[in-house]
């Protein structure tokens, strides 16, 4: 049983001694979209405003461009 708190979930009990265990999960700060390392001011490239468009990852759509499978 947990509690989720603003920094993650927090164990409402000690582990077990069966060898329970509580796996740390972070917050996730990251949103729907392009994933980058580049600061939000700079503008996306061609073909990561297309692979955002087509849900999945640049590589992919840049081998869909190059096959012509998408304009």
């Amino acid at each position: 049983m947990f509690r989720h708190t603003a920094k993650g979930r927090e164990a409402l009990a000690p582990p077990g001694e069966g060898g329970n265990h509580v796996h740390y999960q972070p917050k996730r700060s990251v949103g729907i979209g392009c994933i980058t390392s580049r600061p939000k001011s700079q503008e996306l490239t061609f073909f990561e405003r297309l692979a955002f468009e087509l849900g999945c990852n640049v590589t992919t759509a840049k081998r869909l461009w190059q096959e012509g499978l998408v304009k």
